[in-house]
């Protein structure tokens, strides 16, 4: 189950790469938007605005989801047997909508309770 854990973590790091170059592109493209709305007639659209807004908050969310996916990766391969590290990727997992992150959280944590039961 660790491997399966630790598998779907990777998975879901790649994932989080490629939705960070998205969110990037997004926001420059947006941005770029706005400053031709402004040159145009001078008031800049709220769309724009708004999608810049939402996008930095997805992309420091992705960020933070690499990052805790990194940490926990390591965790599974230095043999810890916390279950914060699972906790966070499945927080992390239910908040940025990716599955495989949830379902690492959770093979890590069953994982966890099948090495307790096997050290009695």
């Amino acid at each position: 189950m660790k491997e399966a854990s630790k598998t779907m973590y990777k998975i879901g790091r790649v994932f989080s790469y490629v939705l960070l170059g998205i969110y990037a592109l997004v926001i420059v493209l947006n941005i770029i938007l706005l400053a031709v709305d402004a040159t145009k007639d001078g008031t800049p659209i709220g769309d724009n605005i708004s999608n810049i807004v939402t996008c930095s908050i997805f992309l420091v969310l992705t960020i933070l989801c690499i990052v805790f996916a990194t940490r926990s990766i390591k965790e599974i391969e230095e043999g810890s047997k916390e279950a914060k590290p699972h906790i966070v990727m499945i927080v992390f997992g239910a908040l940025c909508g990716d599955i495989f992150y949830l379902l690492g959280g959770i093979f890590g944590l069953v994982a966890n309770g099948q090495s307790e039961e096997q050290s009695k």
